[in-house]
Parts: structure tokens; sequence; C-alpha cells
């Protein structure tokens, strides 16, 4: 009977020792899982690597009504990719015989002339660019711009007769697009500039600064022609609290979005008589995700998709934006709590992000790893997270 007695609970031990472990393994998986569990559905699924560099990006710029995407390099490598062709494997590209690091670039609303400045020589140089696809695109010099000392943060072509550089100290700098030459020089006065934008038709001309106001200018041009007449005082997007971080452009012009350090975000009707003094109209004031910093957006053609990153991070929040009533817009109440969190590099910082089309986005990182732009497919609707 004590023989008996002590395998029993020798079996009966062993059997609580295997039930302990099982129950240990299913605590250790059950963190996991619940983690897993909690995370945002991905909104954005990886579709092309547009490649070709041997070191970190920086600069991505792309034309929307033309399909181009421009990708440039600290290794002087600039190469010029066609919409149609991001999903080739790999996707095609025309490379420009460059000698410099591009600081920043810009295409014409149409695509037909490309502008980029050279950071280390304080030169700009303006391109012809013919074709669509990659296999018929080509790009051809036309003339470089000796730059003063002032350093160029941004680049904008209203029109192939001319072009806009905007210098660190609030100047809007204009020359010909076929010569080179001087045409104006003006002065924002409001301070360094944040962020300069300009609305896709090449019309309208903003700048974030330090203030917590965005301005916004007109370029006029010559009756019946495209050439350069004045830039003139638009309006002004008030109301923030503190310094302007970032604003952009809905591509039909009607929406500006802003963030600010003040921690929100607002988007504006922009739809106005301006002429007539008409203000534009306030829409939405939205809080940031806890802990972010928005310093570049983008919001999508068609105006549903509001990207807004925290460079630092690397990380880009999508937003759904809908109007409920007339006159009445809201941001999707899901999408904003959900955040829709989505790091579209492993490292470096964000330096730039763009819509490609209503359900396309790239990215590039300067990270010394990140050697190509990222190309991501976006659903038609948001869904929130489980």
């Amino acid at each position: 009977v004590s023989t008996q007695s002590t395998w029993g609970r020798e079996k009966q031990r062993r059997r609580l020792e295997q039930q302990q472990k099982g129950q240990d393994h299913q605590e250790d998986e059950a963190p996991t899982k619940t983690k897993s569990s909690s995370k945002p559905i991905p909104i954005a699924s990886h579709i092309s690597l547009l490649k070709g560099f041997n070191k970190a990006l920086t600069v991505l710029q792309t034309c929307p009504k033309a399909g181009h995407i421009l990708v440039a390099s600290e290794d002087r490598t600039c190469r010029v990719f066609a919409r149609s062709s991001i999903t080739d494997r790999p996707p095609r590209s025309v490379q420009l015989p460059l000698e410099l690091t591009v600081k920043c670039a810009a295409f014409d609303p149409e695509g037909q002339t490309l502008v980029l400045v050279y950071d280390e020589q304080r030169l700009a140089e303006v391109f012809r660019v013919k074709g669509s696809g990659a296999s018929t695109l080509t790009v051809t010099s036309v003339t470089k711009v000796k730059l003063g000392n002032d350093r160029i943060v941004a680049a904008f072509v209203p029109s192939p007769k001319f072009f806009i550089l905007c210098d660190t100290a609030g100047r809007l700098l204009v020359y010909s697009a076929s010569t080179g030459d001087p045409v104006d020089d003006h002065h924002a006065k409001i301070g360094r500039a944040n962020c300069w934008v300009a609305s896709e038709d090449g019309r309208l001309l903003a700048l974030a600064s330090f203030t917590s106001d965005v301005k916004v200018w007109e370029l006029e041009t010559q009756k019946g022609t495209p050439d350069f007449k004045a830039l003139a005082d638009a309006f002004i997007l008030a109301g923030h609290r503190d310094s302007v971080f970032a604003t952009c452009f809905r591509p039909d012009g009607k929406r500006m979005a802003t963030a600010s350090k003040d921690k929100s975000w607002r988007l504006f009707n922009v739809d106005v008589q301006y002429r007539l003094k008409e203000d534009p109209r306030l829409l939405l004031t939205v809080p940031f995700l806890d802990g972010w910093t928005v310093d570049r957006m983008a919001i999508s053609p068609g105006g549903k998709y509001l990207a807004m990153a925290d460079s630092a991070l690397c990380s880009i929040a999508f937003y759904e934006i809908r109007e409920v009533a007339q006159s009445t817009w809201q941001i999707n109440a899901s999408a904003q709590l959900a955040g829709f969190l989505h790091r579209p590099h492993k490292s470096g910082a964000l330096m730039a992000m763009a819509w490609l089309g209503p359900l396309a986005f790239t990215t590039v990182s300067d990270s010394a790893e990140e050697k190509a732009a990222k190309v991501f497919a976006i659903p038609e609707a948001l869904q929130p997270a489980v």
C-alpha cells in the first residue's frame, strides 16, 4: 500500500508539473497574442521598391498629373521613375548625369519642366522632360543658375516659363526657366521658414513659419501667357497658438491642412473669394496622437485621406476625412482613436512622403540603411483596430 501510495503521489506530482508547464506556456503566449491583436490593422501594403542608390536618400518629388517620381541620393544619383512602371521588377527609371548632390527638386504641374537645386555649389539647374512611360522618358538640361549665399529650402515650378526658389531668410526668388535670369525678389516678411508648399496647379504658394499663422500668396501671370507677373497676397490661415511646422494643399487647392507646435492639426476651406476679403473657414481642429510632433502632411487626391508624419519617429498616421452633411466635415472617429500608425522605414528620419494617386503612397528615409524609396498601396476604406 505504501509503495502504491508513493507511486500515486509521484504520478500526481508529474501531472501537476505538466499542467503547470502548460499554463506557463499559455501565459507566455497570451501577452504576445493580446499585443498583436491590439495593433491597428495595417492599411498600407508594400508594393514596390524604387532602387538604384548606394547611399541614403535626400529628395523625393512627384508630379501626379504626369506620373513622374524623382528620387535623389547622397551618392549624387538622381533617378526619375514612371508611375506606370513602379510594379515592374525592377521598376524602370531614367538616371540623370549629375556630379552634385540634389538638395531639393520640383516639377511644373504638367511635368514638362524640372528644377534641381544642388547644395554644395549654390547652383540650380533646369531640365526639360519629355515622354511619360519609363521607356520614352527623356530629361535634358536647359540652363544652370548661380545662387546667392542663403540656403535654399524649397523649389517650385508654377509654369514652364519660370520657377521660384525659397531661402531660409523667407525670400521668394523668381527666375526665368529658359535663361536662368532673375525675374523678381519678394521678401515674405514672416520670419524663418519652417515649410514652403505650393498648390498642385502652381497658383498658390504657402509659407509656414515660427509664427502661428500660415501666409498664402497667389502667383499672377501676364494676361493670356504663362509669364510671371507678380506675387499677390491672398489670405492667412490663423488660429494656432504656437509655431506652425507643416502645411499642405488638397490637390484641387480647395482645402489646406496645418500642423502646429500647439499639438493640434487643422483643416481649412480655402475655396473662398479672398480678392473680396473673404477669409478661409476652419473646418476641423484635431489633437495630435500622444507623443507626436507632426512636421509633414499630405492630402490624397480627392481629399479622402490625410497623411501626417513625425519624421523623428519615421512613422505616418492616416486619417479619413469625410463630409457628413453640407458644409459639415469631421474626422473619422475610429481612425482618430486607432491612429492607423504605419512605420514605413525601420530607422532614420522620414525625409519626405507623397501621394502618387488616390491609392498609392511613397516615402523615403535618410537612414544609410534605407537606400530605396518605398511605394505602398492604400485600400479604399480605413478599418478600425481590433
